[in-house]
């Protein structure tokens, strides 16, 4: 529950085709959001809701289906076709 105070962002990906795909579970980690639909996932500004990263398979039917995960300073993320993408995280 929220407190007395406490700040609330809204936001969306806007003017990003979905067409009939769902959306993944997205993931938040201090700081970010990480969602992904389709063949594309989005690592968003937690406070924002501004696009950090943004990346799409391009293979023929590529979907990520599932939650992403962070974990020692990578982000990993699966898709249908059994690829399992691993992105370095920049450090600050």
């Amino acid at each position: 529950m929220l407190g007395e105070g406490s700040r609330v962002s809204r936001w969306s990906l806007t003017g990003r085709s979905i067409g009939a795909r769902r959306m993944a579970p997205p993931i938040l980690v201090p700081g970010l959001v990480v969602a992904s639909v389709g063949p594309s996932f989005f690592v968003l500004d937690a406070t924002q809701g501004t696009t950090v990263f943004a990346y799409q398979d391009t293979a023929k039917d590529s979907t990520f289906d599932g939650a992403a995960t962070i974990a020692h300073g990578m982000l990993y993320i699966g898709n249908l076709d059994g690829t399992l993408f691993a992105f370095m995280l920049a450090s600050e």
